[in-house]
């Protein structure tokens, strides 16, 4: 995501995941799977606005352009059996759902149980009869501003031993959404790469939070905007990822500060013939498209996921 906004409402809620985690039920395998599986994805998080004025509408395009799967998030419809049969109607399949859990923004109130309180309870029920398989979170649950410049100024904040908490807080969310047969996971930014004396706060997540409970939803774009090497993670944590955010850049511009030029996919810097190879092989199980604009779009959002998706599918991967 580009444009960061922190009031704790679906609207921001849509804004800060753009971008970007999962969950599968826990008996899925995440062998590779082919790399059609990684192409004929898209996630409704930029589509917002269509999908909002007209979901069954939306999701028809969507088929009729070629997807397969979907990504949802929370808020999208207050009744998840009706939202799972409307993907249904329209020969859809979803399997991961992105979801906003509020936290509280200090560390002093971290003694809370997250895993155990209602609200966790109502999206995990949530997700388990929609019948998705990923249930995906996208952010530092203690490094939260009021605006772009609080925000930025919070994940600065951050030190290794917060990465090292906050995948303990993970940990504890995988353990419950396991017991409901799904996956938890965590879809990133470009602030977690900072480096703490050697140490990424990435790779500390990685490191510190269960493979067994805790997976990752890559989102390409973040991770090129941070100056970092997708197809390098795929090799280092192969199986850990389950999903991709297929989302391009137009231009390299390392930083850590939520930026990033995010273009439709196949015009930007993105070899995606490497990262998709990389993917499959890590087991990497779905890729959903996303074209983030920080300005709105010149033409159609659904002309532009057309677009994307004819791209991905004239690749010989």
């Amino acid at each position: 995501m580009t444009r960061v906004s922190f009031a704790i409402n679906r609207r921001e809620f849509l804004v800060m995941t753009g971008a970007t985690i999962a969950t599968t039920r826990t008996g899925s395998s995440l062998a590779s799977t082919p790399a059609n599986h990684l192409k004929n994805g898209v996630t409704l998080t930029w589509l917002a606005n269509d999908a909002m004025a007209d979901l069954q509408g939306t999701l028809g395009k969507l088929a009729k352009i070629g997807y397969t799967q979907v990504e949802v998030f929370d808020g999208l419809s207050q009744n998840a059996k009706e939202l799972r049969d409307l993907i249904t109607a329209s020969g859809l399949q979803c399997e991961s759902m992105l979801f906003w859990r509020q936290f509280e923004s200090t560390r002093s109130d971290l003694s809370t149980d997250f895993a155990r309180d209602a609200e966790l309870s109502r999206q995990i029920e949530f997700a388990h009869t929609l019948g998705v398989r990923y249930m995906v979170y996208a952010y530092v649950p203690f490094a939260r501003g009021q605006d772009r410049s609080s925000t930025i100024a919070a994940t600065k904040r951050l030190t290794l031993d917060d990465y090292k908490r906050e995948a303990e807080i993970f940990n504890k969310i995988g353990a419950q959404t396991k017991k409901a047969g799904l996956w938890f996971g965590y879809h990133n930014h470009n602030f977690e790469f900072r480096d703490f004396d050697g140490t990424l706060g990435y790779d500390e997540l990685l490191r510190s939070s269960d493979p067994a409970l805790v997976k990752m939803e890559m989102d390409v774009g973040w991770v090129v905007a941070a100056g970092q090497d997708p197809t390098r993670y795929f090799k280092q944590h192969s199986g850990r990822f389950c999903c991709l955010h297929v989302k391009d850049v137009k231009v390299r511009d390392p930083n850590l500060e939520f930026r990033l030029e995010p273009v439709e996919v196949g015009k930007g810097v993105v070899n995606w013939r490497a990262v998709l190879a990389a993917a499959q092989k890590a087991g990497v199980r779905r890729g959903y498209v996303e074209y983030e604009a920080s300005e709105p779009l010149s033409r159609p959002a659904l002309e532009s996921a057309k677009d994307c998706y004819e791209y991905l599918q004239s690749l010989a991967v």
